[in-house]
Order: C-alpha cells, then structure tokens, then sequence
C-alpha cells in the first residue's frame, strides 16, 4: 500500500512539473518604438476551429532591457479574419510584488470588435490570418 502511494504522489509530481514546460513558441510581432512593451504570439497555440476563425496566445511584456523582460499578461484572442474583427477568451495579468509573481485569470465574453489597424491587433491579425 504505501509502495502505490510513492509512486502515485511521484506521477503527480512529474506530471506537474511537465505541465509547466508546457511549449511556447513565442514570436515578437509588435514592439512600441520609444516604449518598453513588447508583444508575442505562440505560433504554437494558434487553433483553426472553422473557416476563418483563429484562436492564438498573446503575451505582453515589458523590457528591462535587451535581456530582461517581466510578462505583464496573456490573453487568449480569437480573431474572424473574414469580419475583421476579434474577441477576447481569457486574460491574465501578472502583477510584480516584492514576494513574487501574482496571476490573476479572467475569462470574458465580450463581444466582437473591430480591429484597428494600426494597433497591435492589427500587426497580429497579419499574422495569424491567411
């Protein structure tokens, strides 16, 4: 009996540290020239449920500098390629304290907007929509 509980409890714990690796192919799509902000997709998250339709990650950070960045958030977006137009999922904002990191985790149901051109949204609906 306590031989099936080790081995249950090291699953457990391997399955959690192999589900926070999950993988992430993050690309930077959008930076603002005279801000720290930088935008991501992960090219591996990107679902195509139907004619039109792409669901993608996006992460926003902010740079330090050339090598450190603090992610500020993740949202969940799914984009209509045809209406031009896009929702959020789910958004994540990560806030810094002096103990750590703080994820809060919202999901939404707005509905759709339409893109602006000029915005990050629109530098990633060029890239996520054929």
């Amino acid at each position: 009996m306590i031989r099936i509980c080790v081995v249950l409890i090291f699953a457990l714990v391997l399955s959690t540290m192999f589900a926070s690796l999950e993988a992430a192919d993050w690309k930077l799509f959008y930076q603002i020239e005279q801000g720290p902000q930088k935008y991501y997709f992960d090219k591996e998250s990107i679902v195509r449920s139907q004619k039109g339709i792409v669901q993608v990650w996006q992460k926003i950070t902010d740079a330090q500098d050339e090598e450190n960045e603090i992610e500020k958030s993740k949202t969940h977006i799914e984009i209509n390629c045809r209406s031009k137009s896009y929702r959020v999922l789910e958004d994540e904002k990560s806030e810094s304290t002096g103990e750590g990191a703080n994820t809060q985790k919202h999901s939404t149901t707005k509905s759709s907007q339409r893109i602006a051109w000029d915005s990050a949204i629109g530098v990633l609906w060029t890239n996520v929509c054929p």
